[in-house]
């Protein structure tokens, strides 16, 4: 329970002077203690003013809670875990194995931040339907570690202190609504990125090392409660881009790039007024025609301003679709299309069969 410090300290006062004065006979023992309670109230109301919260510490609604775990991650630096609990103990011992496995001591620091993103997004699962009823072993490092199966919150959390652990400064960022969350960290060149490592699950390159303007474009989120992510010397998805010259060069290089064994690409175009929109209509065009065996193209469109200028950024993904999707077999797509087009009228430009693409859009997307 909270107290407000003044008054109790006031009412202290009070007590004291009407003890010290003797204005009535009844000041007994039972006064006396009340007193030395009143006392002890302000004593602990002082410990809590004085306490600093631990930002780490963060409730999502009523059902997740992000706990602190830089004990661990220092246990792990210092070498001494002793003062670890037993839980905690089996925690960094579980993220000590997968940096065992993927860091090697000749990385740089983006390397082995990337291997460590790499391995979160390729071995922890994002289908946790059926999970249990604990919900909140899908948000803790040490539960996700063993499951490999997580929520947005698990993915932030465990992702944070696997980098924690090779010393890179990161922080779990949320939406306005907490109802999504990723990390923010910070690399050797003194710049903060964004890595989303659960939408990353589906699109892995998309999500990753973000900068805040570009990031803004899938995310909202108070800009001023967590560091600006300004940097772009580690920004692959900009710093690989290919660059085109008018948004149809876009149809040749997304041919290749559907045939080729790449699963990511991104493109940049300088920033016209129609840019955005024209790259939106063109790569949702080729989207909806292009069928990819057991993956879809997910892809994301933005306007970002690096070095004073803007660019439309364009990034594309050959995303896996996860086992237990089914596919609606052709002759009931033609079915449902029939019925759609009755019923609605015919779709513009004459693209049957989007309806598929958009379900499974949605189903990749679902927020944790």
């Amino acid at each position: 329970m909270k107290f407000n410090l003044k008054y109790l300290i006031a009412g202290f006062v009070c007590a004291v002077i009407i003890a010290g004065i003797g204005v009535s006979s009844y000041i007994s023992a039972m006064s006396v203690n009340e007193i030395r309670g009143l006392k002890g109230m302000i004593e602990e109301a002082k410990e809590e003013a004085n306490a600093p919260e631990d930002p780490e510490y963060v409730k999502i609604g009523e059902v997740y809670e992000i706990k602190p775990t830089k004990n661990i991650s220092d246990a792990y630096i210092s070498g001494d875990e002793s003062a670890l609990t037993d839980d905690e103990k089996k925690t960094l011992q579980l993220a000590s194995e997968v940096i065992k496995e993927v860091v090697k001591d000749d990385m740089s620091l983006y390397e082995k931040e990337k291997a460590l993103y790499d391995w979160v997004t390729k071995n922890i699962s994002n289908e946790y339907e059926g999970m249990g009823a604990n919900p909140q072993q899908l948000a803790e490092p040490g539960s996700v570690l063993v499951t490999k199966t997580a929520v947005c919150v698990g993915f932030a959390t465990t992702y944070k202190l696997l980098v924690n652990m090779i010393g890179i400064d990161c922080m779990v960022e949320h939406d306005f609504e907490k109802s999504h969350s990723w990390d923010v960290l910070k690399l050797d060149d003194g710049c903060w990125y964004i890595c989303d490592c659960y939408m990353g699950v589906s699109a892995r390159m998309a999500n990753f090392n973000l900068n805040q303007e570009y990031a803004l474009a899938n995310h909202s989120f108070d800009v001023s409660q967590y560091p600006v992510a300004n940097g772009m010397k580690y920004f692959p998805a900009f710093n690989e881009k290919k660059d085109i010259y008018k948004p149809e060069d876009v149809i040749k290089l997304m041919a290749e790039f559907i045939e080729g064994k790449s699963d990511f690409m991104s493109i940049g175009l300088k920033k016209t007024s129609t840019s955005n929109a024209a790259l939106e209509y063109l790569i949702s065009g080729i989207s909806s025609r292009v069928e990819l065996k057991n993956a879809y193209l997910d892809y994301s469109v933005s306007n970002v301003k690096i070095d004073g200028v803007e660019y439309t950024l364009a990034l594309i993904s050959k995303s896996t679709m996860n086992e237990g999707y089914e596919e609606i077999p052709e002759e009931t797509i033609e079915k449902y299309d029939r019925l759609l087009d009755h019923q609605f009228g015919e779709m513009e430009g004459g693209d049957d069969g989007d309806s598929g693409d958009d379900d499974e859009t949605d189903y990749t997307e679902a927020m944790g």
